[in-house]
């Protein structure tokens, strides 16, 4: 095995931290969806984080902001 093939295989997987990415993970695929479209949708981030955390999800609005730019590391 070269090196090269080492260290690509030593490479830790890439574990997601970010709430929202955990959440979209977790959600029924319907529920999924509709948070998807209300995240690239108009709706305010305040708005969305407290439906979230009226239906028991521990989401924080910063975490909602972080995700809907992107800075939280997601793939999609």
């Amino acid at each position: 095995m070269s090196l090269r093939e080492r260290l690509e295989a030593a490479k830790p997987e890439r574990r997601i931290r970010c709430s929202m990415c955990l959440l979209l993970l977790d959600l029924p695929k319907d529920d999924r969806e509709a948070l998807i479209a209300a995240l690239n949708g108009d709706l305010e981030g305040n708005v969305i984080t407290k439906v979230l955390q009226d239906e028991g999800f521990p989401i924080k609005a910063h975490a909602l902001r972080r995700h809907r730019r992107g800075e939280c590391g997601h793939d999609s």
